[in-house]
């Protein structure tokens, strides 16, 4: 399954993954703009937001677009998937801040070096580590940093891998678990999951053994319907001790477990000054910030 079909499949249950997306929307929007005012080095009481263009160069639905456009930034958004981009078009209706984002359009995060220019270019919530290998990871560094402004800003957030699974235990073949737990969505009540499998990177020998080591992982995304589990009070249709045939939803995609000193030296390296990783805080995943020079 390629990236874009992947999250053309979630599209419709992608917040899903969190216990409350809007509160999750707003909280990113808060967390992105104070790290925007802190690179500024100004205060958010002062901040300007109107005057700002920021590029979601990985918007998906809109988790980190919505919250940015309500606080009055102005709104660029692109995806490689369809079905997030379309579904992003809608959010934008239901949350009323149409005026704010100026475009949405499916294209590669690699593909993003053409367009007006921008203030901030983010790609949030590991997007980037999708790019397995190295060249089109510096690929979307280069073409972030073609669309910004000189004095521009790029974020980016991503897992750290380092304490999620150190590399000395990345074992081709090696699988773990991470559970999301029970959500609910349109009054359905499932439970989500991800597996991680090490997998050999792309570019290796086939002759590579169980034994090796491997920073490229496939992920299966798992969504197990509850056909019982109605939110109304009700039961559904079945009566106590029924048992249902449950319905699963999976999807698979492939990440790399970059470290943050990896993706600091790659930013570095594109031409970006002022690399610096901010610990997760007030976002959730660890953010690199770079500045493009005046």
């Amino acid at each position: 399954m390629s990236v874009s079909t992947f999250y053309d499949s979630l599209a419709s249950l992608y917040s899903g993954i969190y216990e409350d997306w809007p509160s999750s929307v707003r909280a990113q929007g808060r967390a992105i703009d104070a790290l925007i005012c802190e690179y500024k080095g100004i205060s958010c009481d002062t901040l300007e937001r109107g005057k700002l263009t920021v590029l979601d160069a990985a918007c998906g639905i809109g988790t980190q677009l919505l919250g940015v456009a309500e606080l009055g930034y102005t709104v660029l958004g692109s995806d490689l998937s369809s079905g997030e981009i379309e579904r992003c078009k809608s959010e934008v209706q239901r949350w009323r801040v149409a005026e704010r984002v100026n475009s949405l359009e499916v294209r590669d995060m690699r593909h993003v070096e053409q367009g007006e220019k921008v203030d901030v270019v983010m790609a949030m919530d590991n997007a980037v580590t999708h790019l397995l290998e190295e060249e089109d990871l510096l690929k979307a560094f280069r073409a972030f940093y073609a669309r910004l402004k000189p004095g521009g800003l790029c974020l980016i957030s991503v897992r750290d891998y380092g304490k999620e699974i150190p590399s000395s235990q990345r074992t081709i073949g090696k699988t773990i678990g991470k559970p999301y737990g029970v959500r609910v969505q349109n009054g359905k009540r499932f439970v989500a999951f991800q597996m991680w499998e090490f997998v050999p990177p792309p570019s290796s020998s086939p002759a590579l053994g169980p034994s090796a080591m491997s920073d490229v992982y496939r992920i299966s995304m798992y969504f197990v319907d509850d056909p019982n589990g109605a939110i109304d009070g009700t039961q559904g249709n079945a009566t106590e001790g029924d048992s249902q045939t449950l319905k699963t939803h999976v999807m698979r995609t492939y990440y790399r477990a970059y470290s943050l000193p990896e993706l600091q030296r790659a930013m570095s390296a594109v031409g970006f000054i002022d690399v610096r990783v901010r610990e997760a805080g007030s976002f959730f995943q660890p953010v690199i910030g770079g500045v493009k020079p005046q």
